[in-house]
């Protein structure tokens, strides 16, 4: 056997035998294609038979490059999940309550205002908590959003603690603190509050409005003190119910 070049190593015959049999029989294996391919590079003379052999990949590659073609991103999982939204209706999962009409609540609202008138501020606030109107219209919503602010607004700053108190260890306390909870952040985020607030107590007072639109910048006057009187009792419901009463407010499905 010829010495081999720089380019060319020189093995033995009894070596090369061995390792043409080696090959032979692991041949159709896809592990030795790359073994394969090193030997024709480096012995090209010595195993001329694999030389321009055609290259299988192997079943782990076409799986990897299968993969890198696909998109999953395109693929909507939660339609393959029979527990997801998309294969059912969420609003089932609400409770269902009963319409309330537009005059009904404005006999609770008289009712609500004839509590206060007698005195009784506890009483009137429970009324219009107890009979939030969860099922109706946005319009009768805010009707009785109106009502609920009338009611905050009449009673002072030192009677609040001890009327939430009062109303926390009654029967059902916690539950009107939550609704209470709502109408405050509803309040917050309403801008017809103060306009409702004034249609429904229209008391003049020699000639002017006790609300104060007669003059200007008194509108403004007024939100800041509505909000004043929101933030005051923000504050007291969470001082008596703690901050858990913000995240069922946040959660639950019944919105006033």
């Amino acid at each position: 056997m010829k010495r081999a070049t720089d380019d060319q190593p020189e093995i033995s015959s009894n070596k090369s035998s061995r390792l043409l049999q080696l090959i032979q029989k692991k041949s159709n294996n896809p592990a030795t294609l790359s073994f394969t391919t090193t030997i024709n590079k480096t012995y090209p003379l010595v195993f001329p038979i694999y030389r321009n052999k055609p290259y299988k990949m192997s079943i782990i590659q076409q799986v990897s490059n299968a993969t890198l073609n696909d998109n999953w991103r395109t693929i909507n999982i939660d339609a393959l999940d029979p527990d997801s939204s998309t294969n059912f209706d969420v609003s089932t999962l609400a409770a269902q309550f009963p319409p309330v009409s537009d005059s009904d609540i404005r006999t609770l609202a008289q009712q609500v205002r004839q509590l206060l008138r007698g005195g009784d501020p506890e009483g009137a606030l429970r009324g219009a908590l107890e009979n939030a109107p969860y099922g109706s219209s946005e319009q009768v919503k805010e009707l009785h959003l109106a009502t609920v602010m009338e009611v905050l607004q009449s009673i002072k700053a030192s009677e609040m603690t001890p009327l939430l108190k009062k109303i926390m260890a009654s029967e059902g306390g916690g539950d009107i603190l939550d609704c209470l909870m709502k109408y405050l952040y509803k309040g917050m985020e309403s801008k017809t509050t103060n306009a409702s607030a004034s249609k429904l107590t229209p008391q003049s007072t020699g000639g002017f409005s006790q609300i104060g639109g007669g003059r200007p910048g008194a509108q403004n006057e007024s939100s800041g003190s509505s909000m004043s009187v929101l933030l005051s009792w923000h504050e007291k419901v969470v001082e008596v119910a703690g901050l858990g009463c913000v995240g069922r407010c946040m959660t639950d499905w019944r919105k006033v």
